[in-house]
C-alpha cells in the first residue's frame, strides 16, 4: 500500500508541474502579447508628436512669413511719409535726439 500511496503522491506532483508549466507558458504568451502592445502604442505616441511637432514649424514659418510682412508694409509706410514730409520728419528725428540726449544725462 506505501507503494500506492507514493505512486499517487508523485502522480499528483506530475500533473501539479504539467499545470506549472502551463501557467508559464500562458504567462510568456501574455508577456509577448503585452510587448508587442507597448511597442506599438510606442509607435503611435512617437507618431503624434512627430506629427505635432511638423505642425508647430509649420505654423512657426507662417508666423514669420506674417512677421516679415507686416514689417515691411511698416517700412515703407514710414519712409512713404517722410518722403512726404521731409521737413516734419527731420523735426521729429531732430526732437527724439535731443529727448534721448538729455535723458542720458
Amino acid at each position: 500500500m506505501a507503494n500506492a500511496a507514493q505512486l499517487k503522491k508523485k502522480t499528483q506532483n506530475l500533473n501539479g508541474a504539467a499545470a506549472n508549466t502551463t501557467d508559464m507558458d500562458d504567462v510568456r504568451a501574455e508577456l509577448e502579447t503585452l510587448k508587442a502592445d507597448f511597442g506599438s502604442l510606442l509607435k503611435s505616441v512617437s507618431d503624434i508628436a512627430k506629427s505635432k511637432s511638423n505642425d508647430g514649424v509649420e505654423k512657426g514659418q507662417e508666423f514669420a512669413e506674417l512677421a516679415e510682412e507686416k514689417l515691411t508694409q511698416s517700412k515703407e509706410s514710414v519712409e512713404n511719409k517722410i518722403r512726404a514730409n521731409p521737413l516734419t520728419a527731420m523735426g521729429i528725428a531732430l526732437g527724439t535726439g535731443i529727448l534721448l540726449a538729455s535723458l542720458r544725462k
